[in-house]
């Protein structure tokens, strides 16, 4: 038997701490060559005004700094604003990439001995006192009346579970924190003029209280990310908009547009698809959903390399990442996915008529914690799962309809013209090309249903693909933004950072520009409404 200290001398063992050093060596080295960029850019804003833009160090992303410094440069009479920073700690290191921005005063959510979550602790003790069940844990009345989804996510978010028991410590931690949370900002917009909140998440519970908090004063609040390999922003102006917290346009909003701009978004939709599948995104859910090089051409065949006999109707289920925010659009029919996917089991269980494939997210093995395999248990002969690499469009090439609460492949599906069947609130429902659950039984009335539901129109596979170009497909090349990596693709963003400043200043000047204009708009998603702006202004129609 190896000894635990052999083991620690073993060449394989320091061959990857070699490696961890080499990346973090580099990776640091990156870092001060941006950090040196800024020095010399400049401070955004050195002002001691009254008035004053809060926004987040909480997430040490390079894309996320760089974001927001081109957010603030696009703002109206930033020289004259005052810019406050949310970090955790005085020891931050984030502090120092803010401190080159023009932040010059910080609040430290972790370290105030007034607000601490010890201070706390006997109050979220005596709120889970009357908590007997899963359903108790959402139906808590918050400050704010912040949904107490965004505390039972943060909870499953730290614990990597999708279903912590009732008896963990992490309900009651959590949420002494979450009421110190509200506390801080309490002290901040009552010692500060806050006129806007620019921050990198919309959940959890350091994030969400902060929303929601500068929401109940009118205060416009942003969600600054990347997506699909552009600049995302998310205007909130009201609570009634957190349940939607990407860049979205309402569907009456699309009926309005002029006919040549529905065309042209739906033949957008349709080139970016035909992109995503070939795996040319660097959007990390793309990168692992899609190999090209393992994927079957036909249904026939697809149906053969997932071991499925031909002859019988499938139905697949494609699952989510088990605790990444399952609430995100306000999940109502289940108390998260573990609650889904068991229900869903159930149910297809005992629906032997047609063949049922359950996939697993393709990031699964990526996020780690417990897999779809090991939650499955026993299963009967006409229910299968697949493995997480499976090549997602070779499924889908192979199902008769899809099952999702609110994957982008609910929009996928129904644009290869495959029904969708969709459990919970998504971005899409409105849209009409999904059989949305409206509640938990109707859901299950339509799992029973789903070897007889309706063919997907040609109508709606359109209104699918005007969808995946309004909410995933980056902005045309023509409107000359920047193409952005994925925020998960490491020490390569600082080299592109680095990069766009000396070879590439007119696509930076250009999204400035953008994010400046929208600005003055009514619209509350930045690069929809750039993108549309570009359609309409080829002479397809009229302005908004």
């Amino acid at each position: 038997m190896t000894s635990p200290i052999l083991k620690l001398f073993s060449g394989q063992a320091w061959k990857r701490v070699a490696l961890r050093t080499i990346r973090n060596l580099n990776e640091n080295q990156q870092r001060k060559r941006v950090l040196d960029l800024y020095h010399i850019l400049g401070p955004v804003s050195s002002s001691d005004s009254q008035l004053a833009i809060v926004a987040d160090g909480l997430w040490d992303n390079p894309n996320h700094f760089f974001r927001l410094r081109l957010f603030l440069e696009a703002q109206p009479n930033i020289a004259s604003m005052k810019l406050i920073g949310i970090v955790r700690t005085s020891g931050d290191r984030t502090i120092e990439v803010l401190k080159t921005l023009g932040f010059s005063q910080f609040v430290m959510i972790d370290e105030n001995p007034l607000y601490c979550p010890s201070t706390f602790a006997g109050k979220a003790q005596e709120m889970l006192e009357s908590v007997n069940s899963h359903w108790d844990l959402l139906n808590l009345t918050l400050p704010y009346g912040v949904p107490a989804y965004t505390f039972y996510d943060t909870v499953l978010k730290i614990a990597k579970h999708p279903h912590p028991p009732l008896n963990s410590p992490l309900w009651a931690q959590c949420l002494a924190e979450f009421l110190s949370y509200c506390a801080i900002y309490d002290a901040l917009f009552n010692s500060e003029n806050i006129t806007q909140v620019v921050l990198s998440h919309p959940w959890k519970s350091e994030y969400a209280t902060l929303f929601w908090r500068a929401l109940t004063e009118n205060k416009p609040s942003y969600h600054l990310t990347g997506y699909c390999d552009g600049i995302r922003i998310r205007l909130f102006k009201n609570t009634d908009e957190y349940s939607t917290p990407i860049e979205i346009l309402s569907f009456d909003e699309f009926l309005n547009l002029p006919i040549p701009v529905h065309k042209k978004l739906v033949e957008n939709g349709r080139q970016y698809l035909t992109q995503r599948e070939s795996g040319l995104s660097s959007d990390i859910n793309a990168q692992y959903a899609f190999h090209p090089e393992t994927r079957a051409s036909s249904k026939k065949e697809s149906l053969k390399a997932l071991n499925i006999k031909p002859g019988r109707k499938l139905g697949v289920i494609y699952s989510h990442v088990w605790f990444d925010f399952p609430h995100t659009y306000a999940m109502k029919n289940f108390t998260d996915f573990q609650d889904w996917i068991k229900f869903t089991i159930d149910i297809i269980s005992k629906s032997d008529d047609m063949d049922w494939l359950l996939k697993p997210h393709p990031t699964e093995t990526w996020y780690g914690g417990v897999t779809l395999k090991e939650m499955c248990g026993d299963l009967p002969p006409h229910v299968h799962v697949t493995p997480h690499t499976t090549d997602s469009l070779m499924v889908l090439t192979a199902a008769d309809v899809v099952v999702t609460v609110h994957g982008t492949v609910g929009m996928e599906a129904a644009a290869h013209g495959v029904p969708v069947i969709a459990a919970d609130h998504n971005s899409y429902e409105e849209w009409g090309f999904v059989h949305q659950a409206t509640s938990r039984d109707n859901y299950a009335e339509l799992l029973k249903a789903a070897h007889n539901l309706p063919a997907v129109t040609n109508e709606q596979r359109e209104r699918a693909l005007a969808l995946i170009s309004i909410t995933m497909s980056p902005m045309p090349r023509e409107c000359g933004g920047l193409k952005i990596l994925c925020d998960s693709s490491g020490p390569q963003l600082h080299k592109d950072i680095v990069n766009f400043y000396t070879n590439n200043i007119d696509a930076i000047n250009c999204e400035r520009t953008n994010i400046g204009t929208w600005q003055h708009e009514s619209s509350s998603s930045y690069a929809v409404s750039v993108k549309l702006k570009h359609f309409l202004d080829q002479g397809l129609g009229s302005h908004l």
